[in-house]
């Protein structure tokens, strides 16, 4: 049986058919593993052993996307619908990495990157190549390197330096590149506080 919550446009998004598996913390503060089945900037749909309640605050854990909150919005015989909450920059921020991960997984594209990745709160970034500074956002980060939102034309091996940290370009990729630091981000520093 159907139910869901009145929204002013539940299509406002592309919808994407993302596959992720994770975990999901519901409002009593109860956790149990979960998988996406599609999701778009916007939102995703689920499937777990138990339905959170409708309108409940749910937090989805994803190795790829990190920690997400969001509100249950329809109930499906197979699954449930949330919308994301938070701030305008962290929802941006959210979609733009859903729809990478998406437009990775319909392209037969290869995750060649290893460790746990974040969005970090602050994404514009200064970098600096061939003595030229440009303003770039980043896509998402790991210890070891970054994936990098930019026009710039860069070569694979060229050196830059992002923030404060050198790198080299590792490998192009639609719509930017990524990044290889020279010397790995400290544990102590790595969540989504840090800054480059």
């Amino acid at each position: 049986m159907n139910q869901t919550i009145p929204t002013q446009d539940r299509r406002a998004h592309e919808r994407f058919p993302l596959k992720l598996e994770g975990g999901v913390r519901l409002e009593d503060g109860r956790e149990m593993p979960c998988e996406v089945r599609g999701a778009s900037a916007g939102g995703l749909y689920a499937s777990c052993r138990e339905m959170p309640p409708l309108m409940s605050r749910v937090t989805f854990r994803f190795d790829d996307l990190g920690l997400v909150d969001a509100v249950v919005l329809r109930h499906e015989e197979d699954g449930f619908a949330v919308s994301f909450v938070g701030s305008a920059d962290r929802m941006a921020r959210l979609g733009k990495r859903v729809e990478w991960l998406s437009r990775m997984q319909l392209g037969g594209g290869v995750e060649m990157r290893s460790g746990a990745r974040i969005v970090p709160d602050k994404t514009e970034v200064r970098m600096t190549m061939d003595g030229v500074v440009h303003d770039v956002r980043i896509i998402d980060l790991s210890r070891t390197g970054a994936a990098v939102s930019s026009s710039l034309r860069v070569q694979v091996g060229e050196g830059v330096t992002l923030g404060m940290r050198r790198a080299k370009v590792v490998r192009n990729l639609q719509g930017g590149f990524a990044v290889e630091f020279a010397m790995s981000l400290p544990q102590a520093q790595f969540d989504h506080s840090i800054s480059l």
